[in-house]
């Protein structure tokens, strides 16, 4: 459909408003869009809906006609196939113009998509300032009026291709710039690759490596994470995921290394059992009396019984000592042996009739006494003994 109000005149406001970056709308796919069900596949929209983008201001899309039909939950889009850095959007109308609202995004959807500011609006021309990443621009309707014939004959979408900046895109953004993806004004990043900081990612983050890696001990996108350092042989983890891909060291589990081996198993991967609470490192025993009954952290039904048998025997043990210990004193078998010898009285022969405590010999010193004493052993007994003996043989 050819409008012939707009005239070489109009061409050339066109031409001037594009200014110096590259055209990325000239053939490429333009479509009307349902927000409900997507692209509207009707024959007229499929071959008429892609005069907007051949650069032709004497054919237009009646735009109108979708309006129409399907009211504002239909946006007209063009795609640009590939992410692009958009700087601005120019809608040339026919005889008859409308108000739209332009959006920028990744997808055929305006769900978070970034709305371009109006800065010029004429009954031709309406031009939006976008400066963002996309690779669809969409027009939504906002005139209110769907019965108005008004179409659109052309629109320019202008800006660089990613990874340039600049008014005639002969810039490119810095290399550390993530995904080459920059200000097409001032190069500014709008992400930085790992490492990397500031507008235009040149500053060097803290645990950072000049590779662009971490310093070992340290993971994530900054690097400002700390390694949990227990991985196997003392290698660092991950710089990513601040995992231990070799496994852990010893003792320890888990993906970060970050929990020690269950109770009751020890070693490289928490493979080995150990009965008691043990160490979790070396398998060694280091629990207590209560745990070594079974009680290390975990309930065990016979531990009670078990308890109580080993207190009885253990007070069963404690007399049975003390009943040996008695004895063996009594029998002399913890202390020294007595040896008791009577010397001969010097009234041995003689008859008294006082009473037992007066006559002589019976404790008397002078008339005879009872000697006892201990010895260490028979030998020394006897030795003694006989000595005794040698002194009574003297005095007779």
């Amino acid at each position: 459909m050819t409008f012939s109000g707009i005239g070489t005149l109009h061409l050339c406001l066109s031409l001037a408003l594009i200014g110096a970056y590259d055209n990325l709308s000239k053939g490429r796919k333009s479509f009307v869009y349902d927000g409900d069900g997507g692209e509207v596949f009707r024959k007229f929209f499929r071959e008429n809906a892609s005069v907007i983008t051949d650069g032709d201001p004497t054919t237009c899309f009646p735009s109108y006609y979708f309006r129409y039909l399907y009211r504002n939950k239909t946006t007209l889009n063009v795609d640009m196939a590939t992410l692009q850095s958009i700087y601005q959007v120019d809608i040339f109308q026919g005889e008859v113009s409308s108000n739209w609202s332009v959006y920028i995004s990744t997808t055929d959807r305006r769900d978070n998509a970034t709305q371009c500011t109006r800065t010029i609006s004429s009954p031709d021309v309406q031009r939006f300032t976008c400066a963002d990443h996309g690779r669809f621009v969409i027009l939504a309707y906002v005139d209110g009026n769907y019965k108005k014939r008004d179409s659109i004959c052309v629109v320019n979408v202008t800006g660089c291709t990613v990874g340039k900046f600049g008014e005639d895109c002969s810039k490119n953004c810095p290399e550390n710039c993530k995904g080459k993806i920059c200000h097409i004004l001032d190069g500014r990043c709008t992400m930085c690759f790992d490492g990397w900081k500031g507008d235009y990612c040149n500053q060097r983050k803290q645990n950072i490596q000049e590779t662009g890696k971490c310093t070992d001990g340290y993971f994530g996108d900054n690097c400002t994470k700390l390694c949990k350092g227990r991985c196997l042989n003392g290698a660092a983890c991950n710089a990513v995921t601040g995992y231990c891909d070799e496994g852990c060291a010893p003792g320890w589990r888990n993906l970060d290394c970050s929990e020690v081996c269950l109770n009751g198993f020890f070693g490289t991967k928490c493979a080995q059992r150990c009965n008691l609470s043990c160490d979790p490192i070396t398998g060694i025993y280091s629990g207590t009396v209560t745990e070594m009954l079974g009680k290390s952290g975990q309930s065990s039904e016979g531990s009670p019984a078990i308890v109580s048998g080993l207190i009885v025997a253990l007070f069963v043990s404690v007399l049975m000592n003390v009943g040996l210990l008695a004895i063996y004193w009594k029998r002399g078998i913890l202390k020294g042996k007595q040896t008791c010898l009577k010397e001969a009285p010097l009234y041995a022969n003689a008859e008294f009739d006082g009473p037992v405590h007066e006559q002589p010999g019976r404790g008397d010193s002078l008339t005879g006494t009872t000697v006892c004493y201990e010895t260490l052993d028979d030998r020394t007994r006897d030795q003694d003994t006989q000595n005794y003996s040698t002194l009574d043989n003297e005095r007779e």
